[in-house]
């Protein structure tokens, strides 16, 4: 009996540890997701405001061709528009429309960042795609990077009459960044389930050598979207979690995008 009894006791400490430990993740999610970068830039062209009374700085490369793809790009955690400029003006040498922005708290985007504003900040560049630049949705090429994956994946699932979907050292959901498993029941960047949804062409890049988002995330992002109509895997070798410095990361996403079938 007092085996039993001590048992138990131990498992109830395991079971209030446990949840204790949930609490807490789900409590500082947004202070441990957003070490947002101190700005990188003074001003943007555009603010567009947020449903929170915010408003997000975008960075936006008209294409003087008409007709030309548009891509809509989410960046990374620890970075801004100001360090992504080369980036957006490479692809819009190529030929693309190139609208960039930041979330809320980064950049000129001042204010608190949160999950929940991530998703905001991307519904708010594609209803300014659409309404105000009278953009067709079957132009709009949806580009993440890394924690932006999470903006891109949400934006893919609820728009499947965009071109296609490229992700860039995406992830399954938060947890799965640190562990192999979803140690905890918390939905936290939770592109696992909005994956399911994407009915686009997608394209996964993912860097060999990635130490902050492990590249097992990769096969499992293109096993999730089962309903996609296509899927790529293209592994960077030798590359980190900065798919950009890929020799041939700008060749893919270009080549993605131009001929993605509908």
């Amino acid at each position: 009996m007092n085996f039993l009894f001590h048992a138990l006791l131990a498992i109830l400490a395991l079971c209030g540890i446990y949840a204790a430990a949930t609490l807490l993740v789900w409590k500082l999610k947004n202070f441990l997701m957003f070490p947002a970068p101190e700005s990188s830039y003074d001003n943007a062209q555009i603010f567009l405001p947020l449903p929170t009374g915010e408003k997000i700085a975008v960075f936006w490369l008209p294409s003087p061709a008409d007709g030309s793809s548009v891509i809509l790009y989410s960046h990374g955690n620890g970075e801004d528009l100001g360090n992504i400029s080369g980036l957006l003006e490479e692809f819009s040498s190529r030929g693309f429309s190139v609208c960039g922005y930041d979330y809320v708290g980064y950049g000129a985007s001042r204010g608190k960042p949160a999950e929940e504003k991530i998703y905001l900040a991307a519904d708010a560049v594609w209803d300014w795609l659409v309404n105000d630049k009278g953009i067709a949705p079957n132009r709009i090429a949806i580009v993440g990077y890394s924690i932006g994956s999470a903006a891109a994946t949400h934006l893919a699932a609820k728009h499947p009459n965009a071109r296609c979907l490229v992700l860039c050292g995406g992830f399954v959901d938060g947890i799965r960044v640190v562990l192999p498993f979803k140690a905890f029941p918390l939905k936290i960047l939770d592109n696992a389930s909005r994956l399911e949804q994407i009915r686009l062409p997608m394209l996964v890049l993912h860097g060999t050598k990635d130490r902050i988002v492990p590249p097992r995330n990769a096969p499992k992002i293109v096993e999730l979207a089962k309903n996609a109509p296509s899927k790529r895997l293209v592994w960077l070798k030798g590359t980190g979690h900065f798919c950009s410095e890929a020799e041939n990361y700008f060749d893919e996403v270009t080549s993605f995008i131009n001929t993605a079938d509908r």
